[in-house]
């Protein structure tokens, strides 16, 4: 829609006359939950301490 932060860029590739796709977007899939929630509590709190 015009109203997506990425519309812009739909609007450069169609002046160019291409077929767009759209695919599902990126996301995790932890396979060792624990490491994965103890890098991302950790990772959260290191954004934290950084502000």
């Amino acid at each position: 829609t015009e109203n997506s932060e990425d519309y812009g860029v739909y609007r450069f590739k169609r002046g160019f006359g291409v077929q767009i796709e759209e695919l599902v977007g990126d996301f995790y899939k932890p396979i060792h939950k624990v490491k994965y929630f103890v890098f991302d509590v950790l990772n959260r709190l290191r954004s934290k301490i950084k502000r």
